[in-house]
């Protein structure tokens, strides 16, 4: 009983460790890149390298989801979604996402009216998740608002293009 309590304790102990670890790189990585110009957020992303931009619907403020009704209506949970490609379902049609797919789960084993609202953008860094948060995630009333986190989120706009851009010079080279 001790030694089940003892692990249990321990095993805390490493989540909340983990995750003040996650709070700090956080933290560091936005100091880092505070001096960083910001740049206006494109609604559209980036398309896939290997696919092509959704032609599913848009709201009228350029995010891949159906409109949704401000203020929110009675009896229903609203759980808005901030995030990047991972968020926005690159290569996965609209109610596949992992933010529709949670809300339908939620309703049916609840028996409660849920819904997901996604603001997300691929290609989004943190500085701009938090602007969209900012500007326009509250007024939507939610009851939840996720963050989905990916590790290059912290990085700068270019970043991953460079990478792209540093491999195919690579691959060419070695031709």
């Amino acid at each position: 009983m001790r030694a089940q309590r003892r692990g249990l304790a321990e095993a805390g102990l490493l989540v909340v460790s983990l995750g003040l670890s996650l709070l700090l790189l956080e933290g560091a990585a936005r100091l880092a890149l505070h001096d960083a110009p910001s740049v206006a957020l494109a609604k559209g992303g980036y398309a896939p390298i290997r696919g092509r931009r959704s032609r599913e619907p848009r709201t009228a403020a350029g995010y891949r989801d159906v409109e949704h009704r401000i203020p929110r209506p009675a009896g229903l949970h609203r759980i808005v979604f901030v995030g990047d490609s991972f968020t926005y379902g690159v290569g996965v049609l609209l109610d596949d996402t992992y933010p529709k797919r949670l809300a339908r789960s939620l309703s049916e084993k609840r028996g409660e009216r849920f819904e997901a609202v996604v603001l997300a953008v691929s290609g989004a860094n943190t500085q701009q998740e938090a602007d969209i948060v900012e500007a326009e995630a509250f007024a939507y009333e939610p009851d939840l608002l996720v963050l989905g986190y990916v590790l290059n989120d912290p990085e700068t706009l270019d970043a991953a293009e460079r990478r792209r851009a540093d491999a195919w010079v690579e691959r060419e080279d070695e031709k």
